[in-house]
């Protein structure tokens, strides 16, 4: 339960981050999203800064998974992982 809210702030995050940017959105913004309190964000993330990075650390992830798939099916033995 406590990684399901986690991961539910984090899209939330996400997606107000690519609406509005970094600097626009607040964590007040995230938690009325969320409709959670702001110390119930604070359980789980150190400020914006460290919840910001999360996620984008976790969208840098997922764009490499996706590159290694793309070019795993690349024919040359020169793109084989």
């Amino acid at each position: 339960m406590k990684e399901e809210k986690s991961d539910y702030l984090l899209k939330v995050g996400e997606r107000l981050f690519s609406d509005y940017g970094y600097k626009q959105v607040s964590i007040e913004d995230v938690v009325e999203q969320a409709g959670i309190s702001t110390g119930g964000f604070y359980k789980f993330f150190k400020s914006k800064e460290d919840f910001y990075k999360i996620i984008i650390d976790d969208l840098e992830k997922k764009g490499i998974q996706e590159a290694d798939k793309i070019i795993s099916h690349f024919n040359s033995s020169l793109f084989q992982l």
